[in-house]
């Protein structure tokens, strides 16, 4: 799944309380070694995270129980990301990122923890088998 990030994006994630300068200042991201400010890692996440939500999840966040990656590059507000996914486990998905224009790899070794077993319907977006899944789940799990 491909999705761009936006410019701004970084500027964006200062409303949250991150006021890091490497992500808004030229001049610091350029002492640091970086070409220009970098976007914040927890952005690059969540952006995985989304994907694999919509991927496998029929876009229920309840059905999403952990989400564990390595950091491997910074991405730049703008860039597009590439997000790739496939099935390791019945109830895990493994994933990567990256930024195709850099041929860079940003996030590696991803694993993505289901709290239901994946199936070709629910990872094709059959929404009604996809929903039938979730009810099923959401019976069977442990309370």
């Amino acid at each position: 799944m491909e999705i761009e990030t936006r410019p701004e994006q970084a500027l964006l994630y200062r409303l949250s309380g991150d006021y890091n300068p490497l992500h808004a200042d030229p001049q610091v991201a350029a002492d640091a070694g970086f070409p220009a400010p970098i976007l914040h890692g927890l952005c690059t996440y969540a952006i995985a995270g989304k994907a694999i939500l919509g991927w496998a999840c029929d876009n229920d966040p309840a059905l999403l129980r952990g989400l564990d990656c390595r950091f491997t590059a910074p991405v730049f507000p703008g860039e597009r990301l590439l997000v790739e996914m496939w099935r390791s486990a019945t109830d895990v998905v493994a994933f990567r990122a990256s930024v195709p224009a850099r041929e860079t790899i940003v996030l590696d070794c991803g694993l993505a923890q289901l709290d239901f077993k994946v199936t070709d319907a629910a990872v094709q977006g059959g929404a009604a088998q996809s929903q039938d899944l979730k009810n099923k789940a959401k019976t069977e799990s442990p309370a």
